[in-house]
């Protein structure tokens, strides 16, 4: 990355420290080179335009991994007054899918899994904006213009929902805590594959869970909210636990 500074050579060395010191969460920096610049013009605007690549040239650059849900979107998420409240799709630029939705280099929006969604007037603003932290953040998408969620019964035993339940949006992940509640096992997409859910208290769904995976013996994961609700389930001693806390 080249970022030229027209600042007071002053502001220079205070630039270069507060980037080492505090950089984008998400940032590698291998080293940092300074060469004096000779141009003589003056920006006043900052923009990332679409990336160029020559025929018979290849994009060289380093795709990081997806990244888990950041606080900040997290709150959003659970407040009701934000228009991304409920939308287990919400990422920025500090989080979100990164190296599962690529199709092709350079990673632009229109080389992502993302290309088809057009962007509302509202996350357009967000992603044109370098001062939003969703300044081009290629997933970035809400409820009104991004995926859905769906959910899909294969099994007659569970099969108790009409076709308006399946659509509604605000009432799906209810419907699914409820399918587990039940003993279904549901097989939830997520970034890079599926994750297998049952209800961990239910011998039954354990059961046929074990049989699919031919996994007869060996044990299981289980899906913790807290370290209280982590006592209920094991015991550990004091250094365990002081461990748990630092992962």
């Amino acid at each position: 990355m080249t970022i030229e500074l027209q600042v007071p050579s002053a502001a220079i060395d205070t630039f270069i420290e507060t980037l080492h010191s505090s950089p984008p969460p998400l940032a590698r920096i291998d080293f940092i080179e300074q060469t004096p610049s000779s141009a003589d013009v003056g920006f006043n605007t900052f923009s990332i335009i679409d990336s160029q690549v020559l025929p018979g040239e290849h994009a060289n650059v380093a795709i990081s991994a997806d990244k888990s849900v950041c606080q900040d979107c997290l709150d959003e998420i659970n407040d009701p007054n934000n228009r991304h409240y409920h939308y287990p799709f919400t990422n920025c630029t500090n989080c979100g899918p990164r190296y599962t939705i690529i199709n092709a280099l350079p990673y632009d929006r229109c080389n992502t899994a993302m290309a088809k969604f057009d962007m509302c007037p509202e996350c357009a603003a967000s992603y044109t904006d370098p001062l939003n932290r969703r300044y081009h953040a290629q997933p970035v998408s809400c409820p009104q213009c991004g995926t859905q969620l769906q959910l899909s019964i294969l099994s007659p035993a569970f099969n108790a929902f009409t076709e308006d339940d399946l659509l509604n949006q605000n009432n799906l992940l209810e419907q699914t805590a409820k399918l587990i509640k039940q003993g279904a096992i549901i097989a939830i997409k997520g970034l890079g594959g599926f994750h297998l859910v049952c209800d961990a208290t239910n011998d039954d769904a354990i059961s046929r869970l074990r049989q699919r995976k031919q996994r007869p013996a060996k044990p299981l994961a289980i899906m913790i909210k807290d370290l209280n609700q982590a006592r209920l389930c094991v015991t550990a001693n004091q250094t365990e636990w002081d461990y748990t806390k630092q992962c």
